[in-house]
């Protein structure tokens, strides 16, 4: 099942898509009805009921043959993060992506890693995801299509492409059908909000989305909308998003939903009542690939140690939060954490891979990619911008590092990323 189109589906509601799934589970023998069932409950049953057929269509998948789940990539997106199973959804899809090389089926596996790409952004790391999109490029490339053309505007706008560019793209996947790549790209925009400090925005940019649920999807982004209410002074407004991941949590087990849950119960706790939270939000992630979810965690708990008067405390948080930001390629939560850090401790001595904290999210992303060997047009193609913006990004980045050459430039990222 496809959440390609989303809410740009037309001819059939998602309720007469269930009830197609489940009459076709009846005349399907085997796995096939158990997918199907599983599949038809994500959409019509309450979620504490449907976590079981969900779970049972999900393992049907897994003990398919090769040939027939590189096939299924979809629907393992969909089901994996309908369960909040970070995990399985990351070995399937894997697994998926392994059997379609193996066979050639180049235009499956773009597909699988074009999925892969936008599950890591919610439930693993940004690294991952614009690895996954690189390798859709080099899919691309060997079936002779333009291989700089990946519309992924989710990605996009967590490298720091601009927001203007960014609701370009998504408003033109919007108008060809593709609803999933246009609400993926405006969540992704919201966490940007939100990694600015810019809580109004992310909150007014959220709320459509919100208000408007698509299946499991949105439920995966409430905890974006929980910080944003809260920060922006409508708190009241978070309370059925808390209620709601919290009793996900309880019902599929799952410790990254789980994190999630105590993440926004702390936010929307009274002062003496978050620690808890915040601590049971760390200790459920830190098991999980929700690495970038787990650096917020302890970002707000530093932040939340901060306004409490515990300086030292919240300096081993932030500490921590920029080390997991830096690991997982989330640049653009670093100035926030930074600026955070220097508050409690403005003699803080940074490790090596902050030794040029002061670029932008665009400039390192810029920076990165040339460093890689593209050429500013190969750079421009890839971001949505024209060859001289790269230039004018690159130039600034060589000043900031007070370099001269690509080759520099080269050293000191292979320098940080180490």
């Amino acid at each position: 099942m496809s959440c390609t189109a989303e809410f740009a589906m037309v001819g059939v509601t998602p309720d007469e898509l269930g009830r197609r799934l489940v009459a076709g589970a009846e005349l399907a023998p085997g796995p096939a009805g158990t997918i199907l069932r599983g599949l038809g409950a994500l959409v019509l049953e309450p979620y504490d009921r449907a976590v079981g057929p969900a779970r049972g269509a999900l393992d049907a998948i897994l003990a398919l043959p090769d040939d027939q789940m590189m096939r299924r990539h979809s629907a393992i997106a969909s089901l994996g993060t309908f369960l909040w199973d970070d995990a399985g959804r990351a070995d399937a899809l894997g697994r998926a992506a392994r059997a379609a090389r193996d066979a050639g089926a180049l235009q499956q596996l773009d597909s699988i890693l074009w999925t892969t790409a936008i599950s890591e952004l919610c439930g693993g790391t940004l690294q991952r995801a614009a690895r996954a999109d690189d390798l859709v490029r080099e899919v691309r490339r060997a079936m002779g299509y333009d291989a700089e053309n990946v519309v992924n505007a989710a990605v996009l706008a967590w490298n720091g492409t601009p927001h203007e560019v960014v609701l370009a793209v998504a408003q033109g996947a919007l108008e060809t059908g593709f609803g999933g790549v246009t609400s993926s790209g405006i969540a992704a925009l919201v966490v940007r909000d939100l990694a600015d400090g810019s809580y109004r925005d992310a909150y007014e940019r959220h709320l459509p989305l919100v208000s408007r649920p698509f299946l499991h999807v949105t439920p995966s982004q409430y905890g974006d909308f929980v910080e944003a209410a809260v920060r922006s002074g409508h708190a009241h407004e978070a309370n059925a998003c808390v209620e709601d991941l919290a009793q996900r949590a309880d019902a599929n087990g799952s410790p990254w939903c789980r994190g999630i849950a105590e993440r926004a119960l702390a936010l929307t706790a009274a002062d003496d009542g978050a620690e808890p939270h915040y601590l049971a939000s760390i200790d459920a992630l830190t098991s999980t690939r929700a690495e970038m979810d787990l650096a917020r965690s302890h970002l707000l708990y530093g932040e939340w140690l901060r306004r409490s008067r515990r300086r030292r405390d919240a300096a081993h948080q932030l500490r921590l939060a920029l080390g997991h930001f830096h690991d997982s390629g989330a640049e653009l939560f670093v100035a926030r954490t930074l600026a955070e850090l220097k508050v409690v401790d403005a003699a803080a001595r940074v490790d090596g891979r902050t030794k040029h904290l002061d670029l932008t999210a665009q400039e390192l992303t810029v920076a990165r990619l040339a460093a890689g060997g593209r050429t500013n047009a190969e750079i421009g193609a890839n971001l949505f911008i024209s060859p001289n913006t790269v230039d004018y990004h690159l130039r600034k980045v060589f000043q900031k590092l007070g370099i001269s050459s690509r080759r520099q430039l080269a050293d000191r990222i292979a320098d940080r990323d180490t």
